[in-house]
């Protein structure tokens, strides 16, 4: 007797057809020159947050699909995730992430994603009329895939974004973009684990009214995960980000080491995290949080104190994993 197909599974597998079809689309073009800093990069996963931003080596549930898309071929559950973040605690700016995951059988495993990042006020501005102080939104739509060969694994990440915003009453910052993540994983001891991330491996962004289109900027990641580091229960997570501070510019060497710990207790349902971020122009930025895990269900917070940061933000999210 045959096997009935997941309808989750066999979703998300279609859905990786059309993203990536229409990712091949929208950068048949290559794009170059000074990026305007358009879909730049907002820590999503509330653990990776937490550890400091590492997240390449040892990403969980759908933070995977940002942090690291190799890590999906190693999940034998699904995995989905909600999380919103008051960048600053200002409670202007915003970010909102929605991820799911799941395997797909001998073809892998694959997840969706979407991104929101915006200025609050810019729906109810836009129902009243003409905004009185400028605005903007970001939404991403991504795709990923995995697979495995032994402790190998490979992924991508294909992503479709959109830029809504209004600078002046009547000067509108409008724009579309895609972009290609490339993630490699390596299982090299039953403790050890070690990732590498090109974000923004390909891409382009074309703004509204603009005859040309500018590419994201590129970086590298590498990253480290070791469990039970000197007594059981403890992980410790590290990444080296190096890259181009503009498209097309020289790499500067590194620009971010990110160093976590996660201690993990109660039959791993309890987790408490701290990190730290060393940042270009030696800005050192501190994190911390917690995860509970009950039947399945998990809450998680996250803080991250940047002194040159306005205030503090904080991270809320919840995951079901079945």
């Amino acid at each position: 007797m045959s096997r009935r197909p997941n309808p989750l599974s066999t979703f998300i597998a279609r859905s990786g057809v059309m993203a990536l079809t229409s990712l091949w689309t929208a950068s048949a073009t290559y794009a170059s020159g000074v990026t305007s800093g358009a879909f730049a990069f907002v820590e999503p996963g509330i653990r990776a947050t937490a550890l400091g931003g590492t997240g390449v080596a040892d990403p969980r549930g759908a933070e995977a699909l940002s942090w690291n898309p190799a890590a999906l071929a190693f999940f034998r559950l699904h995995h989905l995730d909600v999380s919103y973040a008051d960048l600053h605690g200002l409670g202007l700016v915003h970010h909102m992430h929605a991820g799911i995951t799941a395997p797909l059988g001998k073809l892998g495993a694959g997840g969706l994603e979407v991104r929101y990042h915006g200025v609050d006020g810019f729906d109810r501005e836009e129902r009243e009329g003409a905004p009185e102080e400028p605005t903007y939104r970001e939404i991403s739509y991504a795709y990923s895939y995995a697979n495995q060969a032994g402790p190998l694994a490979f992924g991508l990440t294909a992503r479709l974004e959109t830029a809504r915003g209004t600078l002046e009453s009547d000067n509108d910052a409008s724009a579309t973009g895609g972009s290609l993540d490339l993630g490699l994983m390596w299982n090299f001891t039953p403790r050890a684990r070690i990732g590498v991330l090109a974000r923004n491996a390909a891409g382009a962004i074309w703004w509204q009214g603009s005859s040309g289109s500018e590419r994201p900027p590129l970086a590298t990641i590498l990253g480290l995960a070791i469990r039970d580091v000197g007594f059981p229960g403890i992980r410790w997570l590290v990444d080296v980000e190096t890259g181009e501070e503009r498209a097309g510019g020289p790499v500067r060497g590194v620009r971010r080491i990110s160093s976590g710990l996660e201690w993990v207790a109660f039959d791993d349902r309890l987790s408490l995290r701290a990190g730290s971020a060393l940042r270009d122009e030696n800005r050192l930025v501190l994190t911390g949080g917690f995860g509970i895990l009950t039947d399945g269900l998990t809450a998680a917070y996250a803080l991250r104190l940047d002194p040159d940061a306005l205030g503090t933000t904080h991270q809320f999210g919840v995951g079901l994993d079945w």
